[in-house]
């Protein structure tokens, strides 16, 4: 095995160790918690490491990023997360290309999402042969510090935002996504 493989396996090894020493402080089971590796800035190689490692989910901060070395790992059973802000005339491409986009932060870019998702769905979909409708999963994200670096929907427009999203046929909201002030 290459050095830079052995470092990744090292790396997350110790990783899992620490999630399952959270989750046991938090009274949850390790096995509840999912492991979002991101693979922002890293070449394709790196996530072929993480992926023989055991890691299935995987997470990238620009959609054109992901283009690039998604032709390269397009053979791994695994989930693609969107993590970074995206940009409302990027949703279809997004739609298109991850599994999950843990960054919605408004209604119009959850709209469009779903439009998205509803004209069309990557030559992937349906998973494992079935005939379910093509739905993405999504984390709305809230802005909890009042940071100019960070985005997100402000905490009061959280109800209103999610029970909107909650009728779009194409989305499957699946919790929150914020990082809290320092």
């Amino acid at each position: 095995m290459p050095a830079e493989a052995t470092t990744i396996a090292a790396n997350i090894e110790r990783a899992r160790e620490r999630m399952a020493m959270a989750a046991e402080r938090a009274g949850r089971r390790a096995e509840d918690v999912t492991l979002v590796a991101i693979s922002k800035m890293f070449p394709a190689a790196a996530i072929r490491d993480a992926y023989a490692a055991g890691v299935r989910h995987f997470g990238e901060n620009r959609v054109q990023e992901w283009e690039a070395k998604q032709p390269h790992v397009a053979d791994f059973d695994a989930t693609w997360h969107l993590v970074g802000h995206l940009q409302s005339n990027k949703a279809k491409r997004a739609a298109g290309l991850f599994h999950a986009v843990d960054s919605v932060d408004s209604l119009a870019l959850a709209q469009k999402l779903d439009a998205a998702a509803e004209a069309g769905a990557p030559a992937a979909w349906p998973p494992a042969g079935g005939t379910a409708p093509r739905r993405v999963a999504i984390l709305l994200e809230v802005r909890l510090a009042p940071e100019e670096s960070k985005s997100g929907i402000e905490e009061a427009g959280l109800p209103a935002l999610a029970e909107a999203v909650l009728v779009l046929p194409h989305l499957e909201l699946r919790g929150l996504m914020t990082v809290p002030p320092f």
